[in-house]
């Protein structure tokens, strides 16, 4: 009983939005038959979230079919504070999407079904740039959550470079990231001006 309220509180603890239903209808060979597709987002705003898909007759069905959907295949997603670590730009089929992060106070700068997927993953300041012309919500929702798993695998690989250890691929995929991190940074002008002596 203790293990299945534990469980009962995890699943209260995630929230659940429904961005999308339409009606479908398949052909068979007594005619047609229309029913509904629900795309549901769920997450936890503390860095899992998730997406689902559920077709049914009615419309409460299909909702709890997406949502059971969404919270199994929810993934982590890397926060930085209130934002992300850094700019990363995915593409999926039609769709391209770019996301900045952003400073303190500017909020989620998005809007549908991006807007909900950053809300839920706990995102409070990002900017979400959808870069094509598709207007699917499946898609723009899929083309996000890939860049989430894409941030996720680089941010855990630059952790692996800075603690020295080996990487799970290739030397030639991963020499473009040890470079990036191995470069150094900039200094200042101030920072030179006041390191070099005065000959007067």
């Amino acid at each position: 009983m203790v293990f299945q309220d534990r469980r009962e509180d995890r699943k209260d603890e995630i929230e659940q939005r429904v961005a999308q239903i339409s009606r479908v209808a398949r052909v068979t060979a007594g005619g047609r038959r229309f029913g509904f597709r629900a795309l549901v987002v769920a997450g936890d705003k503390k860095g899992k979230v998730g997406m689902g898909i559920g077709k049914a007759n009615d419309v409460t069905e299909a909702v709890n079919k997406a949502g059971k959907k969404a919270i199994k295949h929810m993934i982590v997603v890397p926060l930085k504070g209130e934002t992300i670590p850094f700019e990363i730009m995915t593409r999926f089929k039609m769709t391209k999407i770019l996301l900045k992060p952003v400073p303190h106070g500017r909020g989620v700068i998005a809007g549908g079904v991006v807007r909900d997927i950053c809300e839920l993953a706990g995102i409070q300041n990002v900017n979400a740039k959808i870069l094509s012309a598709s207007k699917s919500k499946i898609n723009n929702a899929k083309a996000i959550l890939k860049a989430f798993v894409a941030m996720r695998d680089i941010f855990e690989m630059k952790q692996m470079v800075r603690q020295g250890q080996a990487l799970p691929v290739a030397p030639a995929l991963a020499q473009p990231l040890l470079d990036e991190v191995a470069k150094p940074k900039r200094a200042s002008r101030k920072a030179v001006s006041s390191a070099t002596p005065d000959q007067s």
